[in-house]
């Protein structure tokens, strides 16, 4: 049987044997559909931030799994997208 090695945090994030901690796989297949579609319309991240009132680092962040973000927010960006 294998040994699981990584665990999840009370933050939903998982924190391998390194320690480090990782975005939840949720956050970062989000994330990558995302920055899938903000590139396919060719909308910069300050653009779509712009569309949705948020900073372009903060889309980089739902971007990257290192947020997460509220389903209230989610309905708005795949409004825009």
């Amino acid at each position: 049987m294998a040994r699981r090695t990584d665990k999840a945090d009370v933050n939903g994030k998982t924190i391998g044997q390194d320690g480090e901690t990782r975005p939840s796989q949720v956050d970062a297949r989000v994330g990558d559909r995302l920055r899938l579609r903000r590139n396919v319309l060719g909308l910069t991240l300050a653009q779509l931030g712009e569309r949705c009132a948020i900073s372009a680092q903060q889309v980089h962040k739902y971007e990257q799994g290192l947020s997460s973000m509220s389903s209230s927010r989610l309905a708005q960006l795949a409004d825009v997208l």
